[in-house]
Parts: C-alpha cells; sequence; structure tokens
C-alpha cells in the first residue's frame, strides 16, 4: 500500500458536503502551519492515519511515498536555515517508528523537498 501525507487536520461531521463533497467541516486550530496555505503538521495525524490503513486494509505493507514541509528562503542561507522542517521530520518519524512499534508494517518513507 503506498500513500502520500503531508499534513493533517481535526474534522467533524456536517450535515452538508463541503466543496469537495465529504459531510466532514475541517479545522486547524492549534495545528503548525507551513509556508503552503493548506499545509497544516501534526504528526499523530500520520500515525492515526497509517493505523486505520493497517486495520481498514487488512495490515499491508505501507510505504509513504510521500512527505514533507514547505518554508519561505529568501536565499541559500535563510533555505539551509530550517528549523521547522527538521522539525516536522522529527515528528513524523517519530510517530511512524510509533506506529511500527504497534505492529503496523510500514516498509518506507520518502521525503520531499529536502533541497
Amino acid at each position: 500500500f503506498a500513500l502520500n501525507h503531508y499534513g493533517s487536520s481535526w474534522s467533524s461531521y456536517s450535515e452538508k458536503p463541503g466543496a469537495d463533497t465529504a459531510f466532514a467541516q475541517t479545522d486547524f486550530d492549534g495545528l503548525v502551519q507551513g509556508q503552503s496555505s493548506w499545509l497544516f503538521g501534526a504528526g499523530w495525524g500520520l500515525r492515526k492515519l497509517l493505523q486505520w490503513v493497517h486495520v481498514r486494509y487488512g495490515h499491508p505493507p505501507i510505504y509513504l511515498t510521500e512527505g514533507g514541509w514547505s518554508i519561505k528562503a529568501e536565499d541559500v542561507s535563510s533555505g539551509t536555515a530550517d528549523k521547522e522542517r527538521a522539525l516536522y521530520y522529527y515528528n513524523y518519524t517519530s510517530e511512524m517508528a510509533r506506529a511500527i512499534k504497534d505492529g503496523i508494517d510500514v516498509r518506507g518513507y520518502f521525503a520531499w523537498s529536502l533541497m
């Protein structure tokens, strides 16, 4: 099983479908935001997704084929001093390690935007 995962949000039921036709409202309250308007980080969201895939699809091997964090960089110096990206990967790989300890068969994680 392969999937891409960048960020998380809070979701709650909505009686009317949203723009994506889902009957859910999303909220990003309390979550860290990357430079991209749609990117909110929460490593626990990745772990919950891995658990859901594990149960829903009968314990398949899982490959995270894409994930990453965006920051604003005006020059090389500011682009290499990217504490936020390091924290993102630390948080997400820590939660992935917890999922593996829980018995989820994660076989790979491919980072995006390590430039």
